[in-house]
Formats: C-alpha cells, sequence, structure tokens
C-alpha cells in the first residue's frame, strides 16, 4: 500500500493533501465526527482500564511497556487491554455503525 505515513501513524493509507478537494463544510464535519469518535475511544479506554485493573486483567506486557502499547504498535490493530485484538476497522464498525451517514 503506497502512503505517506508509516503503520504508527492515524494518517497511513494516505496520501498528503488527499482530502484538500472536500468542501470546507464537509471537512468540519468529518473532523467533528472524528473528534466525537476519539473521546468515545478515550472514555471507552479509561471505563475498561478501571474495570481490568480493579480485576487484576490487564496484560503484563502493557503494564511493562505503556510507551510501546500506545505509540510502538500498528494503529490497523484494536489492541484490548486483557489482549484481546481486532482490526481497528473493525472495532469503528462495532462502535460507530458509521453506515448510516453513508461511510
Amino acid at each position: 500500500m503506497k502512503t505517506d505515513f508509516d503503520d504508527g501513524s492515524s494518517k497511513f493509507g494516505l496520501q498528503y493533501n488527499e482530502f484538500k478537494d472536500l468542501s470546507d463544510n464537509t471537512k468540519k464535519k468529518l473532523k467533528k465526527l472524528i473528534s466525537r469518535i476519539m473521546e468515545r475511544a478515550y472514555r471507552r479506554g479509561v471505563q475498561q482500564a478501571l474495570v481490568l485493573n480493579e480485576n487484576n486483567a490487564i496484560d503484563e506486557w502493557i503494564k511493562n511497556d505503556l510507551h510501546k502499547f500506545r505509540y510502538g504498535k500498528s494503529l490497523q490493530k484494536s489492541i484490548g487491554l486483557d489482549g484481546f485484538v481486532t482490526t481497528s476497522q473493525e472495532r469503528l464498525d462495532i462502535e460507530e455503525s458509521l453506515d448510516t451517514v453513508g461511510l
């Protein structure tokens, strides 16, 4: 896959200025959607961390190298704190049902 970004970037698979031809209104709406998805994911992560930590169920490798977990793994995968792995696209589809807005 030709891309201007590495697989640790949220822009992996894209090119510089790939969306420059979208209208300003469409860009604004997409940014708003993305920011809300990010916030929901952050809150889900906090909830998972608290519950799994209470149950002592967070994988040790995550506890031992949180930086690697956050920045050293490809964003193509969604890695749960309990070790469950799916693709990030599947996680998005499960969490957000973006097909309802045509995506």
